[in-house]
């Protein structure tokens, strides 16, 4: 068996992609997003938790910060921006206890 076969496909387009940072397999685009170092499909997962957490917020809503913070310094490099991995970075050792 290839690894196409095993790979998981949209079904609408046939297509799947790879993110270069965190290397997540997902269905749907492989074009890069152009303000950061992922996939366009990784990103609009993390699109898709942020407001799922932003939905839920008496439940999530402590994780958020969290959310934010760790997606940028998990996908630093490329075109992302140096001041913001920083900020990601600094984020999480910012939070009062």
């Amino acid at each position: 068996m290839t690894d196409d076969a095993a790979a998981p496909t949209d079904t609408t387009t046939g297509r799947w992609s790879f993110c270069p940072d965190c290397g997540l397999t997902l269905p749907g685009s492989a074009d890069p997003h152009p303000r950061s170092n992922t996939s366009e499909a990784c990103w609009q997962l993390y699109g898709e938790v942020a407001a799922h957490e932003a939905a839920n917020v008496a439940v999530l809503g402590r994780l958020h910060q969290l959310t934010v913070d760790t997606y940028p310094a998990q996908h630093a490099g490329g075109s992302a921006a140096r001041i913001g991995v920083a900020f990601a970075l600094i984020g999480p050792g910012a939070q009062p206890r």
